[in-house]
């Protein structure tokens, strides 16, 4: 079940805790690299559960062109770090 998004009226919203995200780079249908940046839906933890396993989707999938994914990587790890978040062992952004 997918989760429409309203692009005119700018309620690009999805009200679910994402969490556990997986990422693929992969080639489209045109010979382009995408991202594919799967994430667990987490359920809102006031639900039973018996509730939390019902209706809820459980996964959200989303498509974006991988140097974009990648700028995003890069965004992500720059506020990361500005945040004061210490970054993995590793792990350096210039």
């Amino acid at each position: 079940m997918g989760h429409r998004l309203d692009i005119a009226s700018g309620k690009n919203e999805f009200n679910r805790r994402l969490g556990n995200f997986r990422v693929q780079i992969k080639l489209d249908d045109e010979g382009e690299h995408v991202a594919a940046v799967t994430a667990s839906i987490l359920a809102p933890r006031h639900l039973s559960e018996h509730q939390r396993s019902c209706g809820i989707p459980s996964t959200v999938d989303i498509f974006t062109p991988a140097p974009d994914a990648l700028g995003l990587a890069v965004s992500i790890l720059r506020a990361a770090q500005d945040a004061g978040l210490t970054l993995p062992a590793g792990l350096s952004v210039h």
